[in-house]
């Protein structure tokens, strides 16, 4: 009868409307799975201001890719960097690769020494005694080359140099699960900066509170015995308040607090200490001008890279697409 053959039209097309949201549906999949990067593990680590896509388009292996400005604005220090360190990185042994993040963030152009400090340490005590139990993860400034500088402790409290070390590069960095690239401790010389003998170690990169991080060594190439708890203090050659990286890969390796007050920081997400200025405070200007030596003379950065085989999944999946439709 008509009403019968209705009836069979009618289940027919919404059998093949069902099949055909079925097949949209799996190709969408198939293609996000293409697009997104999966993760073996929990990333621990965490930075404020890179924004944008996951990245998914590769460092290169030599200086090219190094892209890093450092702008005084105002009360502000505007860093922008690829996070690419500018040499190769493929010795890294984590699992992942090393890709541009496009950072943007804002530090405090004039530092102000707290009266207290912020322990950000896997340890309270520089000394490595005292169990921190929240220490800070993740990025706490950046090195010279925009890589940034993240804390001593992994993603279990523990001590990463110990429990990560053995993934380092030659240069003594390595990228996580968002491929990041970062130091936890000093880099090998010549990577980063050069230490010239007789001298003080050069700058080595900024901190999230603003106060400008120096190499091992201090007035006359001789490593300073007079540092505090955060791994700071005032000689000579700079006669501000600033950091040490500690030498022979000992703890704390970078820094163990930070001294200075977070107001006006994009890093560490939140202010995470009261600010009491101590009496005594500096000027950091004459860092701003060697900070400025290390920037690019132009910048533009992009996370995204489509590759061949993107492309070719891309084609592929508008081919069925178009397939499914005609059905």
């Amino acid at each position: 009868s008509t009403q019968s053959y209705m009836g069979k039209y009618v289940n027919r097309k919404m059998s093949a409307c069902v099949l055909k949201t079925f097949v949209l549906v799996s190709l969408i999949s198939v293609a996000m799975c293409q697009f997104m990067p999966i993760n073996s593990e929990q990333h621990h680590h965490s930075l404020a201001g890179p924004g944008g896509t996951t990245a998914t388009r590769n460092c290169g292996t030599d200086s090219t890719s190094k892209l890093v400005t450092f702008t005084k604005s105002g009360s502000s220090l505007q860093v922008q960097a690829t996070g690419c360190p500018g040499y190769d990185w493929t010795s890294a042994s984590t699992g992942f690769d090393t890709r541009y993040q496009c950072y943007t963030n804002s530090l405090p152009a004039n530092p102000i020494i707290n009266s207290a400090h912020y322990v950000i340490g896997t340890y309270l005590y520089k000394n490595g005694t005292g169990t921190n139990a929240s220490p800070a993860k993740g990025a706490l400034g950046f090195a010279v080359n925009g890589v940034p500088l993240y804390s001593n402790s992994d993603a279990l409290n523990r001590d990463a140099y110990v429990y990560e070390g053995t993934t380092f590069d030659t240069c003594k960095g390595h990228a996580d699960p968002s491929y990041q690239y970062h130091y936890h401790t000093e880099t090998k010389d010549g990577c980063v900066t050069t230490q010239v003998a007789g001298q003080h170690s050069p700058l080595f990169g900024i901190m999230a509170d603003g106060i400008p991080l120096y190499g091992t060594l201090g007035d006359g190439g001789v490593a300073p015995t007079d540092l505090d708890e955060c791994n700071g203090h005032t000689d000579s050659t700079y006669p501000f308040y600033h950091y040490h990286i500690t030498p022979n890969y000992a703890y704390p390796y970078l820094i163990n607090c930070l001294k200075g007050c977070l107001n006006g920081t994009t890093m560490l997400g939140t202010n995470v200490a009261t600010c009491v200025p101590q009496a005594t405070q500096y000027d950091y200007s004459s860092v701003h001008t060697a900070l400025a030596s290390f920037s690019s003379t132009s910048y533009t950065c992009s996370k995204s890279s489509a590759s061949a085989l993107d492309f070719n999944i891309f084609v592929f999946v508008a081919a069925a697409l178009a397939s499914v439709m005609k059905f």
